[in-house]
């Protein structure tokens, strides 16, 4: 009967162990010829964590076949620890005990599991995670909300005390980013839970960084950064489009979409032919008070000339801009004063570039736009000189303006499939930019009459500058207008 019993025993060991999931890979590797099997052991839960500290509980199940002589909780910061690792013996023989764990490391994922000795083999329990506290405070930074000029309000929340009471909370603030309670201090209490605080002499129009923190006996804690930036007391304007431009006027509009701090006593437009305008040195144009869209009309301006405008609004802490446009007025109305026949041209000199690095002036031509032209190459000298090419062609010659002007005339630049180039000014050797051609036909089958660049008054010494290599180039009735 004895026997039976021994090996009914031996039997349900093995079964045990091979049912129990949790016995570990030293039960698959149990030799069957070895008179003593291993322990069962399993690992139970994980409390009472703080930030250097636990309890685990574990359970011998069986002591296999010999009485087990240690058992507990052996724990790592690395997975499947062991006896060699960090242990905490709770005893031995069967049933439950209970293991705590010191000298933790704070904020730590550490693994465990309950482990049994006997003289046989050492088994283990499933494994067990956890993490340990924090002593630091958890804190986190809501919104910033009623921002001014130099006042803003910024929330907070103290979720967490960690090992004692905070025992003072609030916001940090500064003009560089990660405040620090060193830095600026709005303090809004201490303990748990949400809170406010009114941040106040702020810097107007100025970004800062805030957030909240939380302190205890053992280190102060910080939440996020948030960052915002204060109102200006200064009112908020922008420039429009410039639009009704005419020789001697022109509409700029603007929009005061804030007053500031105080109401705008003034607004309108600063205007001048020199950039960086402002109500100090420039001239102004006042439309109205307060906010709202505007336009206002410049008059009196000078013809075929460049100006600079821009938006203003005064309150009663100062005067604000918005941006600067610019803006060309239209040439001054002009009239025909003569005609000049390529043959009647005061001071003239002129030059055309040929092939094989040769070159000589213009010549008259009896086939003009109407009458006799300037014509390159001259028909004298057509089979010496070939095609015209290069660049900087020119007819030079001197009129005196008695004010402001310009000069019209008819060009052709013969070339078949081509378009007629259009010629550059230059006065008193200052290049102006190229004419804009008015009349006539683009294609340089034909003639096509163009108008200069604004030519101021006085004795002026006007170059037409063609450039391209063309067979035939060709200018006739230039036209003085002022």
């Amino acid at each position: 009967m004895i026997l039976k019993a021994t090996y009914f025993n031996r039997i349900f060991s093995i079964l045990t162990i091979l049912l129990l999931s949790s016995c570990g890979n030293d039960y698959l590797s149990w030799n069957l010829n070895n008179p003593f099997s291993p322990p069962i052991v399993s690992s139970g839960t994980v409390s009472q964590i703080t930030y250097n500290t636990a309890t685990i509980s574990g359970t011998v199940v069986d002591e296999g076949g010999s009485a087990v002589t240690v058992s507990g909780i052996c724990y790592s910061t690395t997975q499947d620890p062991l006896i060699s690792s960090n242990v905490v013996n709770a005893g031995s023989g069967l049933g439950a005990f209970n293991a705590q764990l010191t000298g933790l490391n704070q904020g730590t994922v550490y693994y465990a599991r309950a482990f049994a000795t006997n003289s046989a083999t050492t088994s283990y329990g499933s494994q067990l995670t956890f993490t340990t506290q924090s002593p630091l405070p958890v804190v986190s930074t809501g919104t910033v909300s009623q921002i001014t000029h130099n006042t803003a309000t910024v929330a907070g929340n103290v979720t967490s005390q960690g090992s004692s009471n905070v025992s003072s909370r609030g916001i940090c603030y500064s003009t560089t980013q990660d405040p620090l309670i060193s830095s600026n201090v709005v303090n809004a209490g201490s303990g748990l839970g949400a809170f406010n605080a009114q941040l106040t002499g702020l810097n107007q129009g100025t970004v800062y960084y805030a957030r909240a923190f939380a302190t205890n006996s053992a280190t102060t804690s910080y939440g996020s950064q948030l960052t915002f930036t204060t109102q200006s007391p200064l009112p908020v304007v922008s420039t429009g489009t410039v639009s009704q431009i005419t020789h001697n006027t022109a509409t700029v509009a603007g929009n005061v979409t804030s007053q500031g701090s105080s109401n705008v006593s003034s607004r309108g437009i600063c205007y001048d032919v020199v950039p960086n305008t402002n109500i100090v040195s420039s001239n102004v144009s006042s439309f109205g008070t307060g906010t709202g869209a505007y336009s206002v009309n410049l008059n009196s301006l000078t013809g075929s000339s460049t100006y600079y405008a821009n938006t203003y609004a005064t309150n009663s802490f100062g005067t604000s801009y918005g941006q600067e446009v610019s803006f060309t007025t239209n040439q001054t109305p002009v009239t025909l004063q003569s005609t000049l026949n390529c043959s009647s041209l005061s001071g003239v000199s002129s030059v055309y570039y040929g092939m094989n690095g040769t070159s000589a002036p213009w010549g008259i031509s009896s086939s003009g736009y109407s009458g006799s032209c300037w014509a390159a190459p001259d028909p004298n000298n057509s089979g010496q000189l070939g095609t015209v090419i290069g660049a900087n062609h020119y007819v030079q010659f001197n009129h005196t303006f008695t004010s402001t002007g310009h000069i019209e005339f008819w060009v052709k630049t013969a070339n078949p499939g081509y378009n007629n180039l259009i010629p550059a000014i230059v006065i008193n050797g200052v290049a102006m930019g190229n004419t804009t051609m008015i009349g006539g036909n683009l294609s340089s089958f034909y003639w096509m009459k163009v108008q200069s660049p604004a030519i101021s008054a006085g004795n002026n010494t006007i170059k037409i500058l063609i450039s391209g290599s063309y067979y035939d180039l060709y200018i006739d009735e230039i036209e003085i207008w002022y």
